[in-house]
């Protein structure tokens, strides 16, 4: 995705935020995910900021926001992330 919004949009993502919450779903989420109210669900919510490639301004833009409601009986979730070089200084 990121690729693409450079490619595509000339824009440069700068930063990402993610909130995961395991949570017990409403009554309409039950219905929706044909599941028991007492089943826990995971809720997760996703920033994505960018800004213009060509550097015209420095202005910060909401790229995307996304918002996923899950069984949580059935989700795994692993992250990779890579640490700066420049972390360790």
């Amino acid at each position: 995705m990121f690729k693409w919004l450079r490619e595509h949009k000339q824009l440069l993502p700068i930063r990402t935020h993610e909130q995961l919450t395991c949570r017990m779903p409403s009554a309409d989420e039950a219905t929706l995910l044909h599941i028991g109210r007492n089943q826990p669900i995971v809720e997760m919510d996703r920033w994505i900021w960018a800004k213009p490639e060509n550097g015209d301004h420095d202005e910060e833009i909401l790229f995307e926001y996304s918002r996923i409601i899950a069984n949580a009986s059935l989700h795994e979730f692993a992250y990779t992330y890579e640490i700066a070089k420049d972390a360790s200084k």
